[in-house]
């Protein structure tokens, strides 16, 4: 596992530590930040006071505006990604991810198995990914790190499909309605304010 100095990129509304770090900070509720936690160990997260209780090589989805507490006082190995609809919104398609049942959904989070909650698949795929683009001037890390982003939540929707939560939350009219909405919030509000 990485230190917090190898960690540190310097980019605005994006952010990357370690699990342990995180643990030893409190979310702000009022953040419009979304977070991706990966974790190395069984934990149980709360968010808003629902409970998660996460296997080794899970993540956790959550969106804006969520309490997250640890449960666990020992620090558990794992990363959390934070970033902002500023950061990661840059097209239609990424409007409509971002908006999706991911982090508006009937849960306060959502929890999924894949290939991306492998350790060494993570560490490959997303943290040597941004430790190298790092180096490589700001632009290209901000590419990246967009990038890496964007793997995790296609990742996270391709499995949600196969577990066939998808199809059931996304049938719930109220859902549609209220992604549909948010999507036209974000899709609109800097010409019609």
């Amino acid at each position: 596992m990485m230190n917090s100095k190898d960690l540190e990129i310097g980019l605005q509304d994006f952010g990357i530590c370690t699990l342990a770090e995180f643990q030893q900070t409190e979310s702000d509720i009022a953040s419009d930040t979304y977070y991706i936690i990966k974790i190395d160990e069984p934990i149980v997260i709360a968010v808003n006071r629902e409970f998660y209780t996460l296997d080794s090589g899970q993540l956790l989805f959550v969106g804006p505006r969520k309490r997250i507490k640890f449960m666990n006082d020992a620090p558990i190995g794992g990363y959390v990604l934070s970033f902002t609809a500023a950061f990661y919104l840059r097209s239609k398609s990424d409007v409509k991810i971002l908006n999706s049942i991911l982090f508006y959904g009937i849960q306060n989070a959502i929890q999924i198995e894949g290939k991306m909650g492998n350790q060494v698949y993570f560490d490959t795929a997303i943290i040597e990914r941004i430790k190298m683009a790092r180096v490589q001037g700001p632009e290209i890390l901000d590419l990246v790190a967009h990038h890496c982003v964007e793997s995790i939540l296609l990742e996270g929707h391709y499995r949600l499909s196969l577990q066939g939560i998808l199809s059931k939350l996304c049938s719930s009219s109220e859902q549609i309605v209220f992604n549909s909405f948010n999507i036209l919030v974000y899709k609109y509000y800097r010409e019609s304010t």
